[in-house]
């Protein structure tokens, strides 16, 4: 079948990230994700000077529009519109907003098989393996809260966050 081949790229399985997963307070299960289905894509391409076919590095600066003067990173501001008002954020504070915690995943509950809407699986799935490296006994843990929720024909309710700039998932 060359065509199916020709569609198909092999990717090594890389993990998507390593974080821990916490039950509670105390229990922390330490995991690695992987994901089992990526598009296929193109890369970006890539911009050179003609005279000496080095890379060329762009470089973004923000000029006033009154003055022409270039802008300083404290110079700029951030503003959401609340009515009929511009409410004013400060870099740092859109930061702290933006901010969801450390990344990990976080257990929030547990609900009943049925709940779970074939609509709902609307992502690409996660492959979630222990990692020993990252906390001692996560394979145990990890496969005794697996094992349980299949006795019990739950599914586990959680908070994904992959990275510290990323959202949660």
């Amino acid at each position: 079948d060359l065509k199916g081949k020709c569609y198909k790229r092999m990717f090594k399985k890389r993990a998507l990230a390593s974080c821990p997963m916490t039950i509670g307070d105390d229990i922390k299960i330490g995991l690695k994700l992987y994901s089992t289905i990526r598009a296929a894509t193109k890369r970006s391409p890539v911009q050179l000077d003609s005279r000496v076919n080095q890379k060329l590095t762009c470089v973004t600066k923000w000029v006033c529009g009154e003055t022409g003067a270039v802008l300083e990173d404290y110079q700029i501001n951030h503003f959401y519109p609340y009515g009929r008002e511009k409410v004013k954020f400060t870099k740092a504070e859109m930061t702290d907003i933006k901010d969801f915690g450390p990344p990990g995943i976080k257990l929030m509950g547990f609900k009943p098989r049925s709940y779970l809407k074939w609509e709902q699986n609307c992502k690409s799935p996660l492959f979630l393996r222990p990692d020993e490296g990252q906390v001692k006994g996560s394979t145990t843990a990890f496969w005794a809260l697996l094992e349980e929720m299949i006795n019990l024909r739950k599914i586990a309710i959680a908070r994904v966050i992959y990275r510290k700039a990323s959202v949660p998932r």
